[in-house]
């Protein structure tokens, strides 16, 4: 009967923890800012001064699926940056896959993006960055 027991609890406990890469990072992301578009522009910039936090990498939402994306810019407290190009976007269901930082824990001041031409984006579109510890 202990052995039941044991399988049982065992069981209960691997369907209560989450599943996939995403779900890592559940409880370790924090929004960091909210990119309202007001007008038809190629460019975005989210200034971000979050008090010394440390982050390892970003994370984009974009509603739709469609990549609007050309390029991610973050600059960091230190006033170095790192750049995440078309080839390093992968999105799916509107989500970035996590974007990490070659040099971990940096302190994030500003991320700026730059959009395809023409990718349809729209005034009103919202645009998330989310930090991951």
């Amino acid at each position: 009967m202990s052995r039941l027991k044991r399988a049982l609890w065992l069981t209960a406990l691997m369907l209560a923890l989450p599943f996939g890469a995403d779900a890592q990072f559940v409880n370790q992301q924090e929004l960091l800012g909210v990119e309202v578009l007001k007008e038809k522009s190629k460019r975005g910039s989210l200034r971000l001064g979050r008090g010394g936090a440390r982050y390892s990498g970003i994370v984009i939402e974009v509603p739709g699926s469609v990549t609007i994306l050309k390029r991610v810019t973050v600059q960091f407290e230190d006033r170095s940056s790192e750049s995440f190009n078309e080839s390093r976007l992968k999105f799916q269901n509107g989500r970035s896959d996590v974007m990490w930082f070659r040099s971990r824990e940096q302190v994030i001041d500003r991320v700026s993006l730059l959009y395809f031409p023409d990718s349809g984006i729209h005034k009103g579109t919202e645009i998330r960055v989310y930090g991951v510890r």
